[in-house]
Order: C-alpha cells, then sequence, then structure tokens
C-alpha cells in the first residue's frame, strides 16, 4: 500500500492526495464542534454608538479562535495568531444616514472559513459649501460729488490667500485699493453713475459682485451758514504757528473743505473748523477758504471764499549783543485751575472743547527787544501727554492750550538775535472737564 514520500493537502471540507503526479480525492475531513473555527469583528466604540462619515477610513478590530492556527483574512496576505485589524470605508451618496451591513472572512491553515459579521452607519457625504461675497458701501453708494465712497468686500468660506479686484470703465473715477477695500471719488468734478465688479478669488474659486455707484452734481445744499475767518493775533515771522479759524454764527462743528494760504505756506494740521500753518518765506500771504457743516454738510455763506491777508516777516537782524548768558522767568496769567466749557472764548481742536492760558517770559541778559519766544519748539510741557497748540501773542507771549486733563507745567524755549537760548519752567497748571 501507500507508504512513504506522500504530499498531502488538506483543503477546506474535503482533501487530495498527490502521489508520483497523481491525485486522489478523499473523503471530507470531519471536525469536533469544540474544535470549530469561529471569529468576531468589532468597530471602535465611538463609530459603533456615533457612526462614520462617508469615505472615512476606519479600522475593523477581528479576533479568531478554534481550528488551526494561524490565521489569515481571506483574500489578503498575512497571517495573525488571535487578533488583527483590517480598514475599511463606504460611500454614502444619499442625503441620509445608511446602516450598511459587511463581513469578515477568516480561513485557518487547514482551510476552514468563517464569517464575522458587522454593521456599521454611515452618514452622508459632507456637503461643501459654495464661496459667497457681500459689497458693503460707505456712506453710501449714492453721494455728492464732493465726496468719497467706500467699498468693503466681505467673503464666506473662500479659502486661501485672497485676491480682490475693482474693476470699471468709467472715466473721471480716482481710486485707492488696500486690498478688500477701496476708496472712490471724482476726479473731473462731474456727476457719475457706473459699475463696479468686484471680484474675490481663493485657493477654492472666485465669486463677484456688482456694485453701482452714483456720484451726484446737483444735489440741494441743506440751508446755509453764516460764517467767519479769524486768525491769531500778533506779528508773524517765518516758521511761526499761525491759527486760522473758520466758526459760524450758530456754533457748528466745520471742516474746511478748499484752502489757499499763499506762497510758501506749510499745513501742519487742519481738524474741525482750525487749520495751523506756518510760512518759510517772509511777505504779504492772500488766504482764501471755504467750509461747510462736519455733519450736515451745509455750506458756509453759500458756498463763498472766506478771505484774509497776513504779513510774514523775517526774523530781526540785530548787532550781536554782549558776552555771556540770558535767562527767562515764565508765568500763566489768571487762577491756575482751567476747564473746558463753552464760552465765549472756546476753541475746537479734534472734536473737544479747551479754553487757553497766556504765558508771558522776562528775559534778562539779553540785548533789549532782540530775545523772543523760539518759533520751533518754543513751548512744551514737562508732561508728556498735555500735549497743545500755542498762537503768537507777541515776541514773549503765547496763547497756550491744553487738550488733557490733569497738571501741567509748561517749558518755554527763548533765543536772541545772537542765537543765545534759554529754558524757563512756569508754575502748575491744572485743567479737569466739565
Amino acid at each position: 500500500m501507500w507508504k512513504r514520500n506522500l504530499n498531502l493537502s488538506i483543503m477546506a471540507l474535503g482533501a487530495i492526495l498527490f502521489v508520483s503526479g497523481c491525485k486522489v480525492k478523499l473523503p471530507e475531513i470531519e471536525v469536533a464542534d469544540g474544535n470549530k473555527l469561529s471569529c468576531t469583528a468589532t468597530v471602535p466604540t465611538q463609530i459603533a454608538t456615533q457612526g462614520v462619515d462617508a469615505d472615512t477610513a476606519f479600522s475593523v478590530s477581528v479576533t479568531a479562535s478554534g481550528g488551526e492556527g494561524p490565521y489569515h483574512i481571506f483574500g489578503q496576505i498575512g497571517e495573525f495568531s488571535s487578533t488583527t485589524s483590517v480598514s475599511k470605508s463606504y460611500s454614502n451618496t444619499s442625503d441620509s444616514d445608511i446602516v450598511v451591513d459587511d463581513v469578515v472572512i477568516v480561513a485557518d491553515t487547514i482551510g476552514l472559513t468563517q464569517q464575522c459579521a458587522f454593521s456599521v452607519t454611515v452618514h452622508p457625504e459632507p456637503v461643501v459649501p459654495n464661496p459667497s461675497i457681500t459689497v458693503e458701501a460707505s456712506p453710501s453708494a449714492e453721494v455728492d460729488f464732493d465726496e468719497t465712497i467706500t467699498l468693503s468686500v466681505f467673503t464666506l468660506d473662500l479659502e486661501g490667500n485672497i485676491q480682490y479686484g475693482f474693476n470699471f470703465t468709467e472715466p473721471g473715477i480716482s481710486i485707492q485699493q488696500n486690498d478688500e477695500v477701496a476708496v472712490f471719488s471724482v476726479s473731473d468734478n462731474s456727476a457719475h453713475m457706473f459699475n463696479v465688479e468686484v471680484t474675490a478669488t481663493g485657493d477654492n474659486g472666485s465669486v463677484s459682485y456688482v456694485a453701482t455707484l452714483k456720484f451726484n452734481k446737483d444735489v440741494v445744499q441743506p440751508t446755509n451758514l453764516n460764517c467767519s475767518l479769524s486768525y491769531s493775533s500778533g506779528g508773524f515771522i517765518t516758521g511761526d504757528d499761525i491759527a486760522f479759524t473758520v466758526t459760524s454764527s450758530t456754533g457748528e462743528t466745520l471742516t474746511i473743505t478748499q484752502a489757499n494760504f499763499g506762497t510758501n505756506s506749510t499745513v501742519v494740521s487742519n481738524t474741525d473748523g482750525v487749520a495751523i500753518v506756518n510760512y518759510s518765506s517772509p511777505g504779504t500771504k492772500g488766504i482764501s477758504v471755504r467750509a461747510k457743516d462736519k455733519n450736515s454738510n451745509a455750506l458756509c455763506n453759500n458756498g463763498s471764499s472766506m478771505v484774509a491777508l497776513i504779513t510774514v516777516d523775517s526774523p530781526p537782524v540785530v548787532d550781536p549783543p554782549p558776552t555771556g548768558t540770558i535767562s527767562c522767568t515764565a508765568v500763566t496769567d489768571g487762577n491756575a485751575y482751567y476747564r473746558w466749557r463753552e464760552n465765549n472764548d472756546f476753541r475746537y481742536y479734534d472734536g473737544f472743547l479747551y479754553n487757553t492760558i497766556i504765558v508771558n517770559v522776562t528775559v534778562s541778559g539779553s540785548i533789549s527787544g532782540t530775545a523772543r519766544i523760539k518759533s520751533s519748539g518754543g513751548i512744551g510741557t514737562l508732561n508728556a501727554t498735555s500735549r497743545g497748540h500755542s498762537y503768537v501773542l507777541g515776541d514773549l507771549s503765547r496763547e497756550v492750550a491744553l487738550y488733557s486733563t490733569g497738571s501741567h507745567r509748561l517749558v518755554v524755549s527763548v533765543i536772541d538775535s545772537a542765537g543765545k537760548e534759554a529754558q524757563c519752567t512756569t508754575n502748575t497748571v491744572y485743567t479737569y472737564s466739565r
């Protein structure tokens, strides 16, 4: 009978005997119930309770026992002794959850197989939102021709480094753009109505919006204001800061809209109807100013110019003073307590009302009549927050406005015609809010 050189391969439910190139099918193998192959497939607890998103891979834990180990997953390469894992993912193109029933087939070394069943809830594929764009016009999309329109762009669900565009073909329109903000103005003094295509482009697409802008030429102006122009008193020399102030008879907050302060003038500031100007050359300066109400746009004097003439002199030239040094003493006038209040002495600056004090300086050691408060940096404060403007009253006198509450000591710098300088400090002045 068959005694040697047998090559035996046992399959799942039967066996084949190979002998010298021949094969013989043997009777099916009986497996005792106590040694049957069994397995379980377990999904992670969170997925078992909450489900999984469509097309998202997750691991299923597979445990096998019985049969003849080691085991392998049917259709996969690799063996395991008792526990392994397989990766699964499922699609769901519907708009609601679905339950997927699946099995993992485990096989042992003698060919026995077992199905390990499991179920999982699969959520629909997430909806990718479409990017959107919103454009806001400030103060509105329709203004007077001498005003500006600001367009601000807001996007939603647009990703990456977003690039913004403001495209229009209207002549006579100027634009200043800073990323998602663009300011439009009229450059030809005419009425305009035109479309602006606003675009925003990101990594996941591009969106656009068409805004219609209108600049009106013949807008009915509000009630006329009765306004006047005044300026600092006293003699002026080159380098002095001179305050030009426009006020209305009814006390509105004004804005200077157009101004010509004459040759070689520099505007230091222009806020709420007060322009601070200095000159680099002497001579007679012709001043022409137009203004309007900051809030209602009502024109001063029906839009007519307010004019003035001032004379600016060169610094005096005097003989050199005798050798030695100069000194000075500075004092403030009146009560040491001041507060911002609304009366006939107020001025406007940066939207606040303020009162003023007078600083008078006495100089010793200089040639008589040649010393003066320096035109640049002549008035300072020991307190860094006590900022203010000073207005020329005379060579050794200044009207000073302080823009913060608290205690202040002013530092006055003087110079004479020979270039000798001195500094002196005033008494303490107190300001408080009304």
